[in-house]
């Protein structure tokens, strides 16, 4: 499990607390930056009694919101990904396909979003 060194910082250009990263994380997969900025799982309140913030999702939900945010290899790719991990972390599986489910339905705006920049 990672040990994040991390900031909560208020985000005017999202207009939502988010964490920036410290230093560089190496995840695994992935290394992000410092300077990254990432809500782990981005889940409306009322769902994080089920799918909370802070989770065993950490590590999958922190290389979802990079692949998104850089646009690294197809959406398809980035979800899947993000799936294999959170299994791998041990995410219980009908948690894990539950948010996978939600990304491959709901995160298609936030892929246009960063893939047009």
């Amino acid at each position: 499990m990672i040990e994040w060194d991390v900031t909560m910082i208020y985000s005017e250009k999202r207009n939502k607390w988010m964490f920036r990263l410290n230093r560089d994380h190496n995840t695994g997969s992935l290394v992000l930056p410092a300077g990254f900025e990432m809500d782990f799982v981005t889940s409306p309140r009322i769902f994080w009694g089920i799918v909370p913030q802070i989770s065993k999702a950490n590590r999958a939900s922190a290389n979802h919101d990079y692949r998104y945010m850089n646009t690294i290899g197809t959406r398809k790719q980035a979800d899947d990904i993000f799936l294999c991990e959170m299994l791998e972390d041990g995410v219980p599986k009908w948690k894990a396909y539950l948010m996978y489910a939600y990304v491959r339905s709901l995160a298609w705006y936030n892929w246009n979003k960063y893939k047009i920049k």
